[in-house]
């Protein structure tokens, strides 16, 4: 995890490079992007991605609402010289089922620095652990916490793929919970920053309950508005403290196993007052991330 084969940093930078440029073109050329340039958050957003110290680790959140949130909206958000730079990519994950069906998929994929979770495994699968281990070795790692495209133009909504209203009330929250974990086990305080946008939705619409891409058209493609809010930066220093002075220390991930304090399999999974953290977490990413959804509903 914590340095990439050259050769491999080589593909990927081909790789991610063109996506992105292919992915600037076409929302900037051929749609409208809505988005306060100038605007502190975005700034800092900037910023963090291409200025952090190093070591620093950057997660940010958004909701999901097509299969091309991502890449589309970090090409239309960040400037040319970062989309550009090797050591600016983000890590993400995307489902078994849906992004490494053959190994082509699966090559393609890892190339875009995007790593498989198993949908409906829990949040003690060793496949979040994957994904956390970049975030411990300073790298930049995007998650959609509401775990599946969600076109309702409401977060978390209980339509298909995303949690029903009755696993909603047991967990206290409407989003998947990994990322609650992620941020609590962080060796390094990361920086959080959440965004929202809407428009995706209208350009490649899911086929209701499957959530499967339904076929392009390209009237779908050209003349969209899209509209983009980034929130400031996201603190939870205060909940894991909470945590700590109750239950005692949290254990942390490492960039390798050799990091570590003690085995990971024995570390990794959660217990009950863990659980509860992770859950208070989640609970304020979601108020963020229904704040921006407000903000670019209303504008």
């Amino acid at each position: 995890i914590a340095k990439l084969n050259p050769v491999i940093a080589a593909t990927t930078s081909f790789v991610c490079s063109t996506v992105a440029v292919v992915a600037r073109i076409w929302m900037t050329g051929f749609n409208t992007v809505e988005i306060n340039r100038g605007d502190a958050n975005l700034e800092h957003f900037v910023e963090a991605v291409s200025n952090r110290a190093s070591g620093q680790p950057l997660i940010t959140l958004a909701n999901h609402s097509s299969v091309i949130d991502d890449p589309v909206l970090m090409a239309a958000m960040l400037p040319w010289e970062s989309l550009m730079q090797p050591r600016n990519f983000r890590f993400a994950a995307c489902s078994q089922e849906v992004c490494f069906r053959s190994d082509i998929a699966a090559a393609f994929m890892a190339c875009g620095q995007v790593l498989p979770i198993k949908r409906g495994a829990g949040i003690d699968h060793p496949f979040l652990l994957d994904l956390c281990r970049h975030a411990a070795a300073g790298r930049w790692v995007h998650l959609f916490p509401e775990g599946k495209v969600n076109q309702t133009g409401k977060l978390g909504s209980d339509g298909w793929g995303v949690r029903s209203v009755a696993e909603s009330e047991r967990v206290g929250g409407k989003l998947k919970w990994g990322v609650g974990k992620m941020i609590a086990h962080a060796p390094v305080t990361p920086m959080v920053i959440a965004f929202s946008a809407s428009g995706l939705a209208e350009m490649l619409p899911c086929d209701e309950p499957m959530g499967k891409m339904s076929p392009i058209k390209l009237r779908n493609i050209h003349g969209k508005l899209v509209r983009i809010r980034v929130g400031g930066a996201l603190r939870f220093d205060d909940l894991i403290e909470a945590h700590v002075k109750l239950h005692g220390p949290l254990w942390k991930y490492g960039a390798r196993p050799t990091d570590e304090s003690g085995d990971w399999r024995t570390q990794w999974p959660s217990s009950p007052s863990e659980r509860v953290l992770y859950g208070a977490i989640t609970r304020r990413v979601e108020e963020a991330l229904l704040e921006l959804e407000s903000h670019v509903m209303s504008a």
